[in-house]
């Protein structure tokens, strides 16, 4: 048998060869290409970086509607330090109890340290006098900080 070799080089049939190393071109849409492994870590990135910004907003939030909805056991389960649940102890002994909260504008420095600030204003006392104040909490990833009572003034007189 026979066998011949038939030459089906560029040369062979009239196209000149190229001269040197020649790449052939990128085709025009790319294939990204991905791993299991590379696409868990993203997602495990995304997620932590979802936990880090956004959770003290989210407990801002409830602690908020917690407190809007006079729901005080539930607003001092968000401190972090026992000692500072008194909202509920407070409704039971004051004659007059008021408590507002609100959020206060999302500041870019807040959102790298992990922090998100709450005002509030209250009024309690009873019968007389009646104190009102106002001040900032501050929700962190761990839970709300110690009330920051800023001024006041009181109402009636003492007996």
């Amino acid at each position: 048998m026979d066998h011949q070799i038939i030459n089906i080089s560029p040369a062979s049939r009239g196209v000149p060869a190229p001269e040197g190393n020649v790449c052939p071109r990128p085709s025009a849409t790319l294939r990204f290409r991905f791993s299991l492994r590379m696409l868990f870590v993203a997602a495990t990135l995304v997620a932590l970086l979802s936990y880090w910004l956004v959770l003290p907003t989210v407990k801002a939030r409830r602690f908020v509607a917690a407190i809007n909805s006079s729901n005080y056991n539930r607003a001092d389960s968000y401190f972090s330090d026992s000692a500072d649940r008194v909202l509920d102890k407070y409704e039971r002994e004051f004659w007059t109890f008021k408590l507002q909260a609100s959020l206060a504008p999302l500041a870019t420095r807040e959102v790298w340290k992990g922090e998100r600030r709450i005002n509030f204003n209250w009024m309690f006392g009873g019968p007389r006098p009646v104190r009102a104040c106002s001040g900032v909490i501050v929700a962190t990833r761990q839970g709300l900080s110690s009330m920051s009572v800023q001024g006041g003034s009181s109402y009636g007189f003492g007996m």
